[in-house]
């Protein structure tokens, strides 16, 4: 059963016919596809994948640079078993806004579903580049190159978490290493 996009815009007009700040959203492309994506996100919270779909294509088809919506409609097209569809998503999605590092980490996370392990590490790689603040990204790449045999860089990566992690718990009272030996 293919859902026609009028079902996202009628339910839009009953949820609201107006924005955020008050202003009606009729013809107001930027509401309408804020209303769509707010939508989606509630229909998949409900499980109602098919809904959430249609209003996360529909929000693409009026903000084709929404990175938020490729990710959601991978996902949600995942849920429903359509691989195929999800990958195509990203792959889209990443043609559109090129170094996206929420797009190339969902993107790795997807080769990786598929086991193609050196592909999935280029992708979460260049996520990493971009975005090396993200602790995400940083525990994906160090699994994936676990995987794929790259022990060294994983273990420099686990490593730098590992201290990390030891020097905030260090700062907490009664937790650091030195309560720990007594």
């Amino acid at each position: 059963m293919r859902l026609q996009p009028s079902i996202c815009a009628r339910q839009n007009a009953r949820i609201t016919s107006r924005s955020l700040v008050g202003r009606p959203c009729a013809g107001n492309n930027a509401c309408e596809e804020t209303t769509s994506f707010i939508l989606g996100m509630i229909y998949q919270a409900m499980g109602r994948t098919a809904e959430a779909i249609v209003c996360f294509r529909r929000t693409i088809e009026l903000d084709p640079k929404n990175s938020a919506a490729y990710q959601r409609l991978a996902i949600a097209l995942r849920a429903t078993g359509d691989t195929e569809s999800a990958t195509e998503a990203l792959i889209t999605g990443m043609s559109q806004i090129p170094n996206n590092p929420g797009l190339l980490y969902e993107y790795a996370e997807d080769l990786r579903r598929r086991n193609e392990m050196h592909t999935a590490v280029l992708s979460i790689r260049s996520a990493a580049i971009i975005n090396p603040d993200n602790w995400a990204i940083l525990v994906s790449l160090a699994e994936m190159e676990y995987a794929v045999r790259h022990a060294p860089e994983a273990t420099r990566a686990a490593t730098s978490f590992e201290a990390d992690w030891r020097m905030m718990r260090s700062h907490q009272p009664g937790s650091g290493i030195a309560s720990m030996q007594s």
